[in-house]
């Protein structure tokens, strides 16, 4: 006699493990929503933007939909949607997940993320002096820090600086002063040229 599979190659008989299933919201999220779900299935990558920007409210359940098909559990989806709406730029990211302990573990199991050193990431405040410091000349940097200590103790605690305290303004300029300068000077160049 013949074993009866399934389309995943299970056998008929064997029992179906629960936790492997996603909650129904994963089901009704499709039902209320199924031409949408199945144009996006079939469109390329621009056809998917084309989707999110004719359908807004799409792009946000879509999103709830696919945590729950991470399986995430159901209290924990609402955070993962708010995770992927931060803009991917700076430090946001990190800091939400700061605040979001228990998502962060669950998330780096589900999505086998890499750790994040925390004690790296910068307040928004230390960040928005940091975005201000890299577009300075070196000239003005070594001040610049010793008027903002936050953010000389960041750079020193976690870019390798030497403490802006006790030099002389001008001199000692580090080797990260001078190639974040280079970098800083490539950015304008860059925004120019816009």
């Amino acid at each position: 006699m013949k074993d009866l599979q399934t389309k995943k190659g299970m056998k008929a008989w064997e029992s179906i493990d629960p936790s492997k299933i996603p909650s129904v919201q994963y089901d009704e999220l499709y039902r209320d929503n199924k031409e949408l779900f199945d144009r996006y299935e079939t469109a390329d990558e621009k056809g998917k933007e084309s989707l999110f920007a004719k359908f807004p409210g799409f792009k946000e359940k879509w999103r709830y939909r696919q945590g729950y098909g991470l399986l995430f559990p159901d209290e924990m989806v609402p955070t993962y949607v708010e995770y992927y709406n931060i803009p991917r730029k700076g430090y946001g990211n990190e800091r939400y997940l700061m605040e979001h302990q228990e998502f962060y573990v669950a998330a780096k199991w589900k999505l086998d993320w890499d750790d994040i050193d925390f004690s790296k990431i910068p307040s928004e405040h230390v960040e928005n002096l940091w975005n201000q410091y890299l577009l300075m000349s070196s000239a003005r940097r070594l001040n610049f820090r010793k008027q903002n200590p936050e953010l000389d103790e960041w750079l020193v605690r976690t870019q390798g600086y030497s403490p802006a305290t006790g030099r002389e303004g001008g001199t000692g300029v580090s080797q990260f002063d001078t190639q974040f300068e280079e970098i800083a000077a490539i950015r304008r160049r860059i925004e120019a040229l816009k």
